[in-house]
């Protein structure tokens, strides 16, 4: 591994499809809670340096109460920051995954420069691009408690030699596409088809450019495969795994409970 790695954990969102009264990353799970169980899954990346939880407007203790109630990671992180070296951040997100990621990304910018030594002005700007284009992200979904770290490896290594990767599952069901009155339009081939998974991996540089361009407009994407889509090229993807489902609905609780 070459590249350093940095990683954003998306736990900003409102967890309104669950319709409880408690966000989805909050919830009890192993000796803690989802959203510590996905930060854990990214502390043995080899070159990790700074780890970045997005969380909603007014919930930063609560954020960090979820995420510190391991009491594992807890008394362990002092040893991770002093051997390894590793940052833990925390950064408000925005109205949208999109908006919300830009933030974390924005925020990740200045650290990595800080830690370059590198000061962003007009006369050193192809400098600074070239230290950030030296740092892997890897987006993932903090409800995600799942992903193995055979995804993660996986992602890495193709985002160093693709510059982008994410993970994907054939779907079983044949797809097709509707028109507006219902009715199919067009019958896809399954076999071609995937259903994307996180953690999504960028080559830094790149995808911050890519979401600078992005807000510019007045669209609403997907993920950050498809902002990567438009404005930088493809995106190689990986084996992902039945099992790395992110928690959303009611009935999802079911799965927590069992892999408990």
């Amino acid at each position: 591994m070459k590249n350093k790695t940095s990683v954003i954990i998306t736990a900003a969102g409102s967890s309104s499809r669950m319709g409880g009264t408690i966000k989805k990353e909050f919830l009890a799970y192993e000796e803690g809670t989802v959203l510590s169980s996905c930060v854990k899954k990214f502390l043995n990346i080899s070159n990790l340096k700074i780890l970045v939880v997005t969380y909603s407007k007014g919930l930063l203790k609560e954020t960090e109460n979820a995420l510190f109630s391991d009491k594992e990671l807890k008394n362990n992180l002092d040893e991770l920051i002093k051997s390894k070296n590793i940052k833990i951040l925390f950064v408000e997100g925005s109205t949208s995954r999109q908006k919300s990621v830009f933030n974390g990304l924005k925020f990740l910018k200045d650290e990595i420069l800080m830690l370059e030594n590198c000061i962003e002005s007009d006369e050193n700007s192809s400098i600074v691009q070239e230290k950030l284009n030296d740092w892997n992200v890897l987006i993932h979904d903090g409800a995600r408690p799942f992903v193995s770290e055979k995804i993660i490896s996986d992602v890495i290594f193709a985002t160093e030699e693709f510059g982008s990767s994410v993970p994907g599952i054939q779907p079983t069901d044949t797809q097709k596409t509707i028109d507006k009155n219902g009715f199919i339009e067009e019958h896809l081939k399954r076999a071609s088809m995937v259903s994307v998974q996180t953690p999504q991996g960028f080559i830094f540089g790149k995808l911050f450019n890519a979401h600078l361009n992005a807000a510019k407009e007045n669209i609403e994407y997907t993920d950050d495969t498809e902002i990567w889509g438009k404005f930088v090229g493809k995106v190689k993807v990986v084996e992902g795994d039945e099992k790395n489902i992110k928690i959303t609905y009611p009935k999802d609780l079911k799965v927590l409970k069992e892999n408990d």
